[in-house]
C-alpha cells in the first residue's frame, strides 16, 4: 500500500495502533480497485464482526482522505457493513455457546471425567452463572461459609456481593469445599495429592500455597482449556462463557414476553424496556460494561445463543 507510513505517524498513538493493525491486512490492491474489489478485500481481510468492519472502514476512509483520493473515499463511505458482514461470517467461529451446549458440557464431563469431575463442572458452572471477574479474586475467594440458601456472597480487591445461582451450583460448591485432594493417574493407577486454597473451605483449591495467585491463575487457565478442548468444538474463553450465560438469562426473560434476541438487538433499539432488562442482568452479576458496548459485543452472534 503506498505511503502508509505517512498517515500513520500523523496519527496519535492509540490510533497509530489501530491503523497499523487494520492497514497491514491490505496491500497496493486497493489503489486501483473497483467497488466490487474493495468490498471482497474487506471480507479477505477476515473480520470478526461488524465492529471489526466499521474500525476497517473507518481507517481506510481517513487513509483515503488522507490522500485526497476523492473516489476510494467515497466508495469506502458507501460501503454496505452488514453485506460485508454476511459474506464474512461465515469464516469466523463461534464465540459464545448455547444453553444447551453448556448443559452438554455438564453432562459429559459427568460421564466422561473420571478423575475430578466435580471441579471441572463446578468451575464452568460458576462462570456461566455469573461467578467472574477479570482478576479471578471472586473465584478464588470462592468458599462454603459464603453460601446463604441460594445465594452466595463473593469478594474481590475492592467490594462484596451476592449472587443468585442455581441449587445445584450451590450443592457442587458445597461439595466440593470439602475435598482436599487432586485425583491424578499414573502407570500403577490413581493416586491423591493434597490440595489447599485460600481458606479451609475454599472452593477451589491447588496443589500449593507458594506463589498462590499465580498457581491459582495459572491452574484456572489450564482448567478451563483442558475442558473446552476435550468437550468443545471451538475455542471459548472464560469471559465468553460468563457473558453467553447472562446472554442466556436475557434471552430467557425476553422470551417471557415475546421478545427475540433478534428484535432486542436491532441496531439503534430504543426501546429502554429491553434496555433495563439488559441493564439489570448486567449488574446481577457485576458486569461494569456499557449496554450498548454489551450489545455490539455480542450482536453478531446472537445464533451462538
Amino acid at each position: 500500500m503506498y505511503d502508509v507510513n505517512g498517515f500513520v505517524e500523523n496519527m496519535d498513538s492509540n490510533n497509530k495502533k489501530v491503523a497499523i493493525h487494520v492497514l497491514k491486512r491490505f496491500d497496493d490492491r486497493i489503489k486501483d480497485c473497483n467497488f466490487i474489489q474493495l468490498e471482497n478485500l474487506i471480507v479477505e481481510a477476515k473480520p470478526k464482526s461488524r465492529r471489526d468492519i466499521t474500525t476497517i472502514c473507518y481507517v481506510l476512509s481517513q487513509y483515503a482522505k488522507w490522500l485526497k483520493d476523492e473516489d476510494l473515499y467515497q466508495m469506502i463511505k458507501s460501503i454496505n457493513r452488514k453485506a460485508i458482514w454476511t459474506k464474512s461470517k461465515k469464516n469466523v467461529s463461534k464465540k459464545f455457546i448455547s444453553y444447551e451446549e453448556m448443559e452438554n458440557v455438564i453432562h459429559d464431563i459427568g460421564v466422561y471425567e473420571d478423575l475430578n469431575g466435580l471441579s471441572y463442572q463446578t468451575l464452568i458452572r460458576c462462570i456461566y452463572e455469573g461467578i467472574y471477574n477479570d482478576t479471578l479474586s471472586v473465584i478464588e475467594n470462592l468458599r462454603a461459609s459464603s453460601i446463604h440458601g441460594n445465594k452466595v456472597t463473593l469478594f474481590d480487591s475492592e467490594k462484596e456481593y451476592d449472587i443468585e445461582v442455581s441449587n445445584e451450583l450451590i450443592d457442587n460448591m458445597i461439595e466440593l469445599s470439602k475435598i482436599d485432594f487432586w485425583e491424578k493417574r499414573n502407570r500403577w493407577g490413581v493416586y491423591q495429592r493434597e490440595i489447599v486454597g485460600r481458606h479451609k473451605d475454599s472452593v477451589f483449591k491447588f496443589e500449593t500455597t507458594a506463589n498462590f495467585d499465580e498457581k491459582f491463575t495459572y491452574g484456572f487457565y489450564a482448567r478451563i482449556r483442558n475442558i473446552t478442548k476435550e468437550y468443545f468444538e471451538y475455542t471459548v474463553t472464560p469471559l465468553n462463557i460468563f457473558i453467553s450465560g447472562i446472554m442466556h438469562r436475557i434471552k430467557v426473560r425476553l422470551e417471557a414476553e415475546d421478545i427475540t434476541l433478534e428484535e432486542a438487538f436491532a441496531y439503534n433499539s430504543k426501546n429502554s424496556h429491553i434496555k433495563n432488562i439488559i441493564r439489570e442482568e448486567l449488574d446481577k452479576c457485576h458486569y461494569g460494561i456499557d449496554v450498548k458496548r454489551f450489545r455490539e459485543n455480542v450482536s453478531d452472534y446472537l445464533d451462538n445463543f
